[in-house]
């Protein structure tokens, strides 16, 4: 019954299109955008949908984390990320797992893509 349920519920919120539209979103917006202006901290994005991976430079290649080194480039990412209020994990040594919920909004997606902005921005320094 709970199934039933869940798959109405996907319907009728239009969660299918909108996983589309996440996943297309920050696709551009990381993989087109942010990493042609952060080329020494975005090395790209893989995935699809909802389930998207942020791939890092290795930390010796990113200034900040440099400092850092024997910490990998995701862990402090994700540590920088969880300071401005992000919540995601490593999942490897430079990938960060962007997972957003299925129903998440426009004015969300770009809050979280002004602070990975923002992490990035300060890994520059």
């Amino acid at each position: 019954m709970f199934l039933f349920f869940f798959i109405c519920s996907i319907e009728k919120e239009n969660l299918e299109e909108n996983v589309r539209n996440v996943g297309d979103f920050f696709l551009k917006e990381i993989g087109e955008n942010l990493q042609k202006i952060y080329p020494e901290v975005i090395d790209g994005i893989q995935g699809m949908g909802c389930m998207l991976g942020i791939r890092l430079k290795q930390a010796n290649e990113i200034p900040r984390f440099s400092r850092h080194s024997e910490t990998t480039s995701a862990i402090q990412f994700v540590n920088a990320l969880h300071d401005v209020g992000v919540l995601t994990v490593p999942a490897g040594e430079n990938i960060v797992r962007l997972l957003p919920p299925l129903n998440i909004q426009k004015n969300e997606m770009n809050e979280a893509l002004d602070h990975i902005e923002t992490v990035c921005k300060i890994s520059m320094v």
